[in-house]
């Protein structure tokens, strides 16, 4: 290893302090060993593949290893917090030869990668990472710009887990809306807010509109005159009936508003969605609008995930409100559905 120094001290002739700094380290932990001190040994290599003295270590050698500990980090961490880690001391200094030799070795790769400049390649990020580093971007970005529209989604979940909660699960066989209410609005809900955070607007606007079509038909379907029909039954049921009648999915809305003392207003909102987010004309038509407007295209129009920009702030704000104006339906509906439950 005197060779690898005296080279090292050639490639840094800036840092001549710190290599001869690093030769003490190396051959402290080396005379170390040999006197048997294995601990202070461990430790002082541990300083070499760990801390920067001449170059970062971390470039050039990796603290893992193979079998339990997993690293040297984890072995450090118990030698130098024995007494919390009292069950494991005893196991590791029976090991300590084995791991200190190892350590050692990997100090002097360290060095010789360090002479010749071998890096370690850093792994690719996997793309779950990816995902995950994309939401919280975007999460900060929501609570910092939007915040009121964000708390409508987020709200949104938390009616669903209330929903859900009311109901008992083992019910649904026989009711729609409790089949709705616990596999489609839960998981749509959730839906929308994971949609949100990694950026696929389109999505949300998809999934709150199969949401508000749903507890239109599962409403309509609990009508059926036979109480004990399967749930399935009883919507197969009313598609037949409606299909035979020519009843559009506009009229069923309308309907369904005029039931619930809504008025037309789950009409004007199933509307809003199809026409701007659900047919290709509308899509392109949202993408051409922001170009034109805000000279650069939505972030769903370029890749998924995509971190928000202020440009998106508009179709975001126009979310919350859509949201809003589902939740107020998705109470009206719970509420008369629940008294109606209790009174018959």
């Amino acid at each position: 290893m005197a060779a690898s120094f005296e080279e090292l001290l050639t490639k840094f002739p800036q840092k001549k302090n710190k290599v001869n700094m690093l030769r003490y380290y190396f051959l402290e932990a080396i005379r170390l060993f040999e006197e048997g001190s294995y601990e202070m040994a461990f430790l002082t290599a541990y300083i070499i593949i760990r801390d920067t003295i001449v170059e970062d270590p971390k470039e050039y050698v990796s603290d893992k290893r193979e079998g339990e500990p997993p690293s040297f980090s984890d072995i450090r961490a118990i030698l130098v917090h024995s007494r919390q880690k009292y069950k494991q001391i005893a196991e590791i200094r029976k090991k300590l030869p084995g791991y200190t030799l190892e350590i050692i070795q990997r100090a002097a790769t360290f060095i010789e990668n360090l002479v010749s400049n071998k890096k370690m390649v850093p792994k690719r990020e996997g793309f779950a990472s990816v995902i995950a580093n994309v939401a919280k971007e975007n999460e900060r970005f929501l609570n910092r710009k939007t915040k009121e529209s964000f708390e409508e989604v987020v709200e949104l979940v938390n009616d669903a887990i209330d929903y859900v909660a009311f109901f008992k699960i083992e019910e649904s066989a026989t009711h729609p809306m409790i089949f709705f209410a616990s596999n489609i609005l839960m998981p749509f809900s959730y839906g929308i807010l994971t949609d949100l955070l990694i950026g696929n607007l389109p999505a949300c606007f998809y999934e709150l509109r199969i949401m508000l079509e749903s507890i239109a038909k599962c409403y309509i379907a609990e009508s059926h005159p036979e109480e004990n029909l399967f749930f399935e039954d009883k919507l197969l049921s009313l598609e037949e009936a409606l299909k035979e009648k020519g009843v559009s999915i506009s009229k069923l809305l309308k309907d369904f508003g005029e039931i619930i003392e809504q008025d037309d207003e789950p009409l004007k909102l199933w509307s809003k969605i199809s026409q701007s987010w659900i047919h290709t004309t509308g899509i392109v038509s949202n993408i051409v609008k922001q170009v034109i407007e805000k000279s650069e295209p939505p972030t769903y129009a370029l890749a998924l995930p995509m971190v928000y920009s202020e440009a998106d702030l508009t179709t975001i704000e126009e979310l919350g409100k859509q949201v809003s104006s589902f939740r107020k339906i998705l109470k009206t509906t719970m509420d008369k559905y629940k008294e109606e439950r209790i009174t018959s």
